[in-house]
């Protein structure tokens, strides 16, 4: 199982951003997402442009890190992907690598920018800067009004579905909003997709 985990959202999925043909074999890797008993070297190449990656749940940008090659993967790790072309991401593919990860259960896993859920100014999930704690309300222990989490705002998201033994089987982008009344203000709140 994953301990300390920054991210209990992540996605492996497959966009175009560009009118430029950019298929899929515009980026090739070694290892599909999906489950792995052991750790490996990922290794990734292009013929479009180059290739840039982020590990920590961030769009690809043309700031971002270049890709050197290969990269041990150890323990479970979402990797970004971006094909950089003529100083613009072209192609982004998203993976998820899940390392001596045991499920008997299929896995459906969400994945945005971790900003997109806990900015104070635009994250879904929490209060916000602009909130205020409101104590005419009596029926949760903390209600805030004005709060990011009651704004009927939605953030992109890409969804896929891993199945044990098959890997991969659903990818899609996908919009992500709170869900509720009253339960938004819950520590745990409800999603809509």
């Amino acid at each position: 199982m994953m301990k300390n985990a920054k991210y209990f959202l992540i996605v492996c999925a497959l966009s175009v951003f560009s009118n430029l043909s950019a298929g899929t074999d515009s980026l090739l890797l070694s290892h599909e997402s999906g489950w792995y008993e052991a750790s490996f070297l990922l290794e990734a190449s292009s013929i479009v442009g180059e290739i840039v990656y982020e590990i920590n749940g961030t769009t690809p940008t043309r700031r971002s890190p270049r890709w050197r090659g290969s990269m041990k993967v150890n323990s479970t790790t979402l990797i970004r992907f971006g094909v950089k072309h003529e100083s613009k991401i072209i192609l982004e593919k998203t993976c998820l690598y899940l390392v001596d990860f045991e499920s008997t259960i299929p896995v459906l896993s969400l994945g945005t920018a971790p900003a997109n859920l806990f900015d104070s100014v635009k994250g879904i999930y929490v209060p916000g800067h602009r909130a205020y704690r409101d104590t005419t309300k009596t029926a949760v222990s903390v209600y805030y009004a004005n709060a990011n989490y009651t704004q009927k705002w939605e953030r992109d998201v890409q969804v896929n579905y891993l199945v044990p033994g098959e890997g991969e089987v659903i990818h899609q982008a996908a919009g992500l909003r709170i869900f509720g009344g009253l339960t938004r203000h819950s520590a745990e709140k409800s999603l809509r997709i």
